[in-house]
């Protein structure tokens, strides 16, 4: 990893090549502000944790120091562990890195473990370049992949917050989410997402159901039933009402007569064929 840090900076100072190994105590480090990682099984950090109290820790964690602190770049799960487990000091590979390179090293680790969702793989490249200034192409560069692939995983999180959850708790691809984006609005997403996981639809019937969606055929709108709500009633009620108001700029003689119950509103407009003056 460390090679791979230095063959993709430009910089060439020597001293970028210079770490060595401690055991660094536990209460002195601090969470890597650049981790692309938000979800973390306890299930696993628990199993780890068993395996690192049997075998010891076989892969030390990787921290740069700043000041009497230091900062962690790699090894999040195996430090959770060792916390699990009480252990008041882990060893660790101290390593000298600028921010920039810090964040990259933590997104490459995570990304080459597979320890990484689309969605916060895609959020990694979009910091470096909100927060660093990088194009996709230097992003492409640092990370071994393409310009394109970058930029395909960015559009990712044109998503809406609660679309990618969906997405994630129920375990949809990448490909699932890539053909949402087709979408105009977020109350769509919601409906075809929820024919996705009610059909088990693979991403081809995916494609073709949102590609007749979007070319107006009738969708059939299975185990869907809308409600509607007494307020939504009660706008319908008003609308009316308002409608009638038209009649009282008129000589049209006419009576109405509302009935309000708990189950339903009753509106009954009589119209009279003659006018009062004409009535006799």
């Amino acid at each position: 990893m460390f090679s791979l840090l230095i063959r993709q900076t430009n910089k060439g100072d020597i001293e970028k090549e210079i770490y060595y190994i401690e055991d660094v105590p536990i209460e002195k480090i601090l969470p890597n502000p650049y981790q692309p990682r938000v979800n973390f099984d306890e299930r696993l950090i628990e199993e780890l944790a068993v395996s690192i109290k049997t075998y010891g820790l076989l892969q030390p964690i990787i921290v740069r120091k700043k000041g009497e602190f230091y900062y962690l770049i790699a090894g999040e799960r195996r430090l959770r562990a060792c916390k699990h487990l009480g252990y008041s000091k882990i060893k660790a590979v101290v390593i000298n890195v600028t921010d920039i390179e810090s964040a990259i090293l933590a997104l490459i680790e995570n990304i080459q473990r597979q320890d990484l969702d689309f969605f916060e793989e895609a959020q990694g490249y979009k910091q470096l370049s909100d927060e660093f200034g990088l194009t996709q192409v230097e992003i492409a560069k640092r990370v071994g992949k393409t310009q394109s692939a970058i930029a395909n995983k960015i559009r990712l999180l044109q998503l809406p917050a609660d679309i990618r959850w969906m997405i994630r708790e129920h375990g949809l691809s990448e490909r699932h989410a890539r053909a949402l984006l087709k979408l105009e609005s977020q109350e769509d997403m919601k409906y075809i997402l929820s024919r996705i996981v009610e059909g088990g639809l693979t991403v081809s019937q995916t494609e073709r159901l949102i590609s007749d969606f979007l070319s107006g055929k009738k969708i059939a709108k299975t185990s869907r039933v809308i409600k509607i709500s007494m307020n939504d009633c009660r706008v319908v009620y008003n609308t009316i009402k308002k409608a009638l108001k038209i009649f009282q700029k008129t000589d049209i003689n006419y009576d109405i007569k509302e009935n309000k119950t708990d189950a339903y509103y009753e509106i009954i407009v009589r119209i009279n064929k003659k006018s009062p003056q004409t009535s006799s």
